[in-house]
């Protein structure tokens, strides 16, 4: 059998150059998790009520994670004829709402670990 070697070619050590001089550069933030950049909460709350509801009922911002809402909202900018301030303000509303849920989650939980804790801290009688 004959082993098989690999050989770069001239186009990819271009390739990989450009990978190299783009990470460098610090261009590989295009793809950083913080896209898009924030947007005005306040006014996102108002645009998605003025927006959305045209065509459906509004959703809880808590059916879906961020990550989702972000490839919702991307859709929907196309489909309802959004800008792209409009999308980056609903977006941000979403996403605040959601942490704040996602905070009151939390609390609830540290609240029954610590009520769960003193009772069992307390003597049976």
């Amino acid at each position: 059998m004959r082993k098989e070697t690999t050989r770069f070619n001239g186009k990819m050590v271009l390739q990989i150059a450009i990978l190299a001089a783009c990470i460098k550069s610090g261009l590989s933030s295009v793809f950083a998790a913080g896209f898009p950049e924030p947007g005005d909460v306040s006014a996102g709350g108002q645009a998605w009520v003025e927006n959305c509801t045209h065509c459906h009922n509004l959703r809880n911002p808590n059916e879906l994670r961020d990550d989702q809402w972000i490839t919702s909202m991307f859709h929907m900018r196309i489909r309802a004829g959004l800008t792209g301030k409009e999308t980056r303000d609903i977006l941000s509303f979403i996403q605040a709402a959601n942490a704040t849920a996602a905070q009151q989650r939390i609390r609830a939980e540290a609240e029954a670990v610590r009520a769960a804790q003193q009772s069992e801290a307390q003597p049976q009688q």
